[in-house]
């Protein structure tokens, strides 16, 4: 007998929705999986980090085609043919009005002018790129990092702190991050079938969702063909493992109460990367912009040696062996959500093969706060539009002449941006 199945995006049960990534198996005879593979979806992340590089650390060497990773980027030597580093481009403003941070951040994905007073950007990249794809995933895109900035009033006088802890801006409305796994982790993964009830409330944060639905995956997983079975399996394993990081990283907390973010800043980046995959991987949204810390951060890294705030005590006061130690730590971050795209299947290939990652900072070196020549990576295939595994000396270009080549890889039909740049970066994208 015939079964057909309609395409399914959540699992239900006990007041819990468990988005679902793509299944194969949507309309089928005689349950057996569909051999047509579902079309390349394209991505696109940013992951930015803050206050520069040491440049001397950071460079790589060689040709186009002949190169070599900088000293502070080794952790990405696996990942070599996945990427390309983009050198000499720069994030200026012709009427910064001398704004050394504020103006940079908010200028890294806007494109535009931050002159003295200003309390708004226009629209940032992402989000044309979001608007392009609007309407076909559940969430328009996300905005996630790891600590909100509380400067106010700013120590830049003349410049809005709005400006300064944004990237994301849309028509002038700053777009806020969220930095509780925990709570992002709710919003993608539980539905609009909670019991908003306090007995529900309660008894719903003292299970695991995962056991709210695994009776409606045992039924799904009856029904559909041995691959689809297989990812569902892969699928559902990794959010339990999700699950049971953000439970353990949580901290104490009173019962029924829902686990709290990370104390350890190394807990809070993976767990806002493994959720951004899964997220992509789910078809939740296609546009994830993630921010490591603010553009004068005080965050401590003592893993890799260093007890000192980031911003005063290592960009400023130790521009040396410190700070090329954590650059070298953000970069392994990077690396690790590379190793998890690339792990990911999708469609004929991985999900590192169909999404564009743009990686960089607001500054070059940090210590000078010198914008020319910001650390620039773009990882991925982008579904085919990019041609990766390349040294790219892009003298002369700006960051937004860097933006709209992404923009057009992600079929983004836009004629200037920023302010007045109206030609793609040469050589980024394939035609």
């Amino acid at each position: 007998m015939s079964t057909k199945l309609q395409r399914r995006k959540f699992l239900m049960g006990a007041g819990t929705l468990l988005a679902l990534p793509f299944l194969e198996s949507t309309v089928i005879g005689d349950r057996t999986a569909r051999a047509d593979t579902p079309p390349s979806l394209r991505r696109f992340m940013t992951f930015h980090f803050p206050i520069g590089v040491n440049r001397a650390a950071w460079s790589p060497t060689g040709s186009e085609n002949d190169w070599r990773l900088g000293r502070s980027q080794a952790a990405l030597s696996s990942h070599k043919n996945d990427l390309s580093v983009i050198t000499n481009v720069d994030n200026t403003s012709d009427k910064s009005g001398g704004s050394v941070h504020t103006g940079r951040v908010a200028s890294l994905l806007t494109g535009g002018d931050v002159p003295i007073g200003t309390h708004a950007m226009g629209t940032s990249a992402d989000q044309l790129i979001a608007s392009s794809l609007s309407g076909k995933t559940r969430f328009r895109s996300l905005e996630l990092g790891t600590a909100i900035l509380n400067e106010n009033p700013n120590h830049e006088p003349g410049f809005d702190p709005v400006l300064k802890d944004h990237l994301s801006w849309s028509n002038g409305t700053p777009l806020p991050k969220e930095i509780n796994p925990s709570a992002l982790f709710d919003r993608l993964f539980t539905g609009s079938s909670l019991d908003s009830s306090p007995s529900g409330v309660r008894r719903q944060l003292q299970q695991s969702v995962i056991d709210a639905v695994r009776d409606d995956a045992k039924r799904l997983q009856s029904r559909i063909g041995k691959n689809d079975k297989v990812k569902l399996d892969e699928y559902l394993t990794g959010v339990r493992e999700l699950e049971l990081r953000i439970q353990a990283t949580g901290g104490a907390c009173a019962p029924g109460a829902r686990p709290g973010p990370p104390a350890d800043v190394r807990d809070r980046v993976k767990q806002m990367l493994d959720l951004s995959v899964l997220a992509f991987r789910c078809d939740l949204t296609r546009v994830i912009t993630f921010g490591y810390e603010h553009t004068v951060t005080e965050q401590a890294h003592p893993w890799v040696g260093v007890k000192d705030g980031y911003h005063i005590g290592v960009t400023h006061n130790q521009p040396g062996a410190p700070y090329v130690a954590v650059n070298t730590w953000i970069i392994s971050q990077l690396a690790y959500l590379l190793d998890r795209l690339k792990a990911t299947a999708d469609g004929s290939g991985t999900l590192l093969d169909n999404t564009i990652v743009y990686f960089a900072s607001e500054l070059g070196e940090g210590s000078a706060h010198d914008p020319r020549n910001i650390p620039v990576i773009v990882a991925g295939g982008g579904a085919g539009r990019l041609r990766p595994g390349r040294l790219l000396d892009r003298r002369g270009q700006g960051n937004a002449n860097l933006l709209i080549a992404l923009m057009q890889a992600m079929d983004v039909d836009v004629a200037s941006f920023g302010n007045g740049f109206t030609t793609p970066l040469p050589g980024l994208v394939t035609k």
